[in-house]
Formats: structure tokens, C-alpha cells, sequence
């Protein structure tokens, strides 16, 4: 009955905390006349900026997730890499599911460059799963998954 009451006041404490995040990014980004980013919490941010720097692209984040879903919807420019870069979004959005789920319940804290390395695995794994192409070894992975998309 115990780990119930400390799990719920863990979810409490970080709801409220993720709460006080979004206003003081309100309060921060209105002062400089420029859209709240309310659906991204700052260390999403760097793990998206550090995935697109991954892939090659110079991007600003948009102001949520579904506009940063349908700017990548339109990336790509064959088939393969139209279907590869979804698959790398999800595995992206899945990462971060499973890192606030363990910030949440299990009271673990990671590690920007952890979570990246862990997208990059996971993606790799899903892209082996779903191709039909030769394989891509990870460390081609790691380095050019545009060329691994290509295959």
C-alpha cells in the first residue's frame, strides 16, 4: 500500500514540476514575442535537436509535436527513406515515453546522450526488423542511417 501512496505522490511531484517547466517557458518565451513551446519540456528539445543532427538536417523545432510530425512527413525522398524516417520519429517519441515513465515511477534521471544512443539502437533494431534490404551494420547505422535507408 506503501509504493502506491509514494508512486502517486511521485506523479503529483512531477506533474506539478512539469507544470511550474511550462509556465516559466510561457513567462520566458513571451517576454521574447515568440510561440510557448507548451508540448516539448527543455531536455526533449535537446533530444530532438540532437537526433535531427544525426540524420543531416538543420531544423528549428516547431511549437508541437504534430507540426514537427507533419514537417517529417514530408522530408523524404523515395520510398524507403519515406517509411525509414517515421520509423525513427516513432522510435524517438517511444524513447522518451519510456525515459519519463522511468523518471515517473522508478525515480531514475538519464542523460541526454544516453537517450540519444538508445533512440539509435532502437531505431537501428526496427529498421533490421522491417527490411528486406542486406543488412546495415550498426556502426553504419550510427554514422549515415541515410544511407542505411537507402538499401
Amino acid at each position: 500500500m506503501n509504493s502506491h501512496i509514494d508512486n502517486f505522490s511521485s506523479l503529483i511531484h512531477l506533474a506539478l514540476s512539469l507544470i511550474t517547466d511550462i509556465l516559466i517557458i510561457f513567462i520566458n518565451y513571451t517576454s521574447l514575442n515568440l510561440t510557448p513551446l507548451f508540448f516539448f519540456p527543455l531536455i526533449d528539445i535537446k533530444v530532438w535537436e540532437r537526433v535531427l543532427r544525426w540524420l543531416g538536417f538543420n531544423y528549428l523545432i516547431p511549437p508541437n509535436l504534430f507540426t514537427l510530425w507533419e514537417n517529417w512527413d514530408g522530408v523524404s525522398a523515395g520510398k524507403k527513406m519515406c517509411n525509414g524516417f517515421p520509423m525513427i520519429w516513432h522510435a524517438v517519441v517511444w524513447s522518451i515515453w519510456c525515459a519519463r515513465n522511468d523518471q515517473i515511477f522508478n525515480n531514475k534521471t538519464g542523460e541526454v546522450d544516453e537517450l540519444v544512443e538508445e533512440i539509435k539502437v532502437l531505431s537501428w533494431r526496427w529498421h533490421l526488423d522491417r527490411s528486406n534490404s542486406p543488412a546495415c551494420m550498426f556502426y553504419e547505422w550510427h554514422w549515415n542511417p541515410n544511407d542505411c535507408l537507402l538499401r
